[in-house]
């Protein structure tokens, strides 16, 4: 990967982290936990889904959680919260509650426009002058009370005396144009994915992905838009809930509920069209009766059922008998992009069938989940009858399945909150203790990058969390099988003690650490690591590989800073 042009030093705002998919997650809600050892004390063994369901419909009084609608009066409250953040200068706290409280504001009251002329003086404060004018712009449009207008147009003005001074975070950023993205031959029928990849099944790990060439370290190997994402419920102030963008907090919120907010208005388009319109008005409940990111197993089946153009009856058809049948996504064309194949690809994703354990909390997790959507006004106008019904309990299962088999995480922020994706290439990625590539989930793309050199043959992994040259012993929920852990169950070291790396290379780890710039430092650990691949694994060479790790997220963030700033620019600010 050659980056050559500088990168500016990150904001304050995180960048993604790589994710524990495998890491034990937090505990279920009390709703979850409760069903289920009521279900389990009744000793039934084995029990069908529909037992499941039934058992959920019995205590249909839990499932009842208060949903908070709009209110003005509570928009004050959340305001005022902020107000004294922001005096603390606990400016992304602030901004967190400045979302809520426009979340709050009532449909076209004047307290939409208060919550966006807030956030103002809080860009305007970080030295945000771009975000300040646009969210002044959003201010006047949402009805921001006239007799206040002389002091957001004053903060207009001194915006723009700040930005014609020079004093712009735009200038000297890192241009769109040179963002992190496939620097290699590209697959000719999926070209977001490099030509030399392809899927292949490992008796120890099922679906995996091999390299059908070799690849350096830097190359860029994946830039694949997922099918869907989720957003813990902590985030749903600070990201969007379609795409996953920050856009640095400044989101717009659904019309319609307090839960969900968006990085522009085609995102809330998109994601009313493909599944929030059945979520919308049960989010409180959803949640309340989900773990984690769990809802996304929900959504893998409404998402399918916009595509079927919301005819159950024809979606059934197609996809009853083929339910873990085998699904390859490199026998998919995108030049000529079908996102319905798509979905049936992923609808026959083969999955091993978890332990019993694991499938108690699977099939409460379906059934909880169909008995909420059940009582929604639009899912009960679609699936009508006991076979749809049927229909829908099982696919919510089965997605259950695929969806924790094949999902990813990512930890959004220093509090781990959790974002997670799932798309047809990204997630058939195995762990490994030493993984070779790093995926970076970002707005709307999972891309990929090669961390040390990989030989053709060779499978292509990630890791869920753990590494043997960073957190070695972070706890997964599965029992690993890379070579790292092989080795240690029979006693024997990975990372031979005799193995060391020449004298001109210790003196070439100091002059990569001494660079004048994060690119600098990437683009010397890159061709150190590429240089002397052959004694991996070493220990200092291991301490390369999670540099080249760290600042491969470093400067995607920065360049993620630098889209958003271009994105304001767009909105006609100035």
């Amino acid at each position: 990967m050659n980056l050559s042009t500088s990168a500016p030093t990150p904001s304050t705002s995180t960048a993604p982290q790589p994710g524990p998919s495998g890491v034990k997650p937090s505990p279920p809600p009390k709703l979850h936990t409760v069903l289920l050892e009521k279900f389990l004390a009744k000793g039934v063994p084995n029990a069908d889904i529909t037992v499941y369901r039934d058992f959920v419909l019995q205590h249909d009084a839990l499932l009842e959680v208060l949903e908070v609608k709009k209110s003005n009066r509570t928009a004050v409250a959340i305001r005022e919260a902020g107000n004294r953040l922001f005096l603390e200068k606990k400016y992304d706290e602030a901004l967190e509650k400045y979302n809520e409280s426009i979340c709050h504001a009532e449909f076209n009251s004047e307290h939409l426009g208060m919550g966006y002329a807030n956030r103002s003086a809080v860009y305007f404060d970080q030295g945000e002058y771009e975000f300040a004018l646009y969210n002044i712009m959003l201010a006047r449009k949402h009805n921001f009370p006239e007799e206040l207008r002389s002091q957001l147009l004053q903060r207009e003005i001194n915006s723009r005396e700040k930005i014609i001074a020079g004093q712009s975070k735009i200038a000297g950023q890192v241009p769109p144009s040179s963002r992190i993205g496939l620097n290699v031959e590209v697959n000719a029928k999926l070209p977001f994915v490099a030509k030399g990849i392809a899927m292949k099944y490992y008796p120890e790990f099922g679906r995996g992905l091999v390299a059908e060439r070799d690849f350096n370290t830097g190359d860029v190997i994946l830039d694949e838009k997922p099918m869907l994402m989720a957003v813990e419920h902590g985030l749903r102030y600070s990201v969007c809930s379609y795409c996953t963008a920050s856009f640095r907090k400044s989101l717009i919120p659904c019309p319609n509920c307090v839960s969900c907010m968006y990085c522009s208005e085609k995102c809330l388009e998109m994601d009313h069209r493909f599944t929030h319109r059945f979520e919308c008005g049960i989010m409180e409940r959803l949640r309340n009766a989900s773990f984690n990111t769990s809802i996304i197993t929900s959504r893998l089946f409404f998402y399918g059922l916009t595509l079927f153009g919301d005819n159950l009856q024809l979606m059934m058809k197609s996809c009853w008998d083929t339910f873990n049948s085998g699904g390859n996504p490199f026998d998919l064309d995108y030049t000529q992009y079908d996102p319905l194949e798509e979905f049936k690809t992923m609808h026959k994703v083969k999955f091993r069938l978890p332990k019993a354990n694991i499938e108690h909390h699977y099939r409460m997790c379906a059934a909880l989940h169909y008995a909420i959507f059940m009582k929604h006004p639009l899912v009960q106008s679609l699936v009508v009858g006991k076979t749809y019904q049927g229909f829908m309990l099982q696919c919510l299962l089965n997605y259950t399945r695929v969806v924790f088999f094949l999902m990813k995480d990512t930890l959004a922020d220093p509090q781990n909150r959790i974002i997670s994706f799932l798309s047809p290439i990204a997630t058939v990625f195995n762990h490994s203790c030493d993984p070779n590539v790093l995926i970076i989930p970002r707005a709307s793309r999972i891309v990929t990058v090669v961390l040390r050199p990989i030989r053709k043959g060779e499978q292509l992994t990630s890791s869920y969390g753990p590494t043997w040259w960073d957190i070695p012993n972070l706890p997964l929920t599965f029992d690993c099988r890379c070579v790292v852990c092989v080795l240690g169950k029979k006693g024997s070291d990975w990372c031979p003690a005799g193995r060391q790396l020449p004298a001109d290379a210790n003196r070439e780890l100091k002059r990569v650490c001494d660079q004048a710039d994060d690119v600098a430092m990437l683009n010397a650990a890159q061709q150190f690591i590429q240089r002397y691949a052959a004694l991996y694994p070493e220990v200092n060479l291991g301490g390369m590989v999670k540099l080249f790790h760290m600042l491969l997220i470093k400067v995607t963030c920065c360049e993620t800073d630098a889209r958003d700033r271009m994105r304001v620019l767009a909105a006609g600010i100035i």
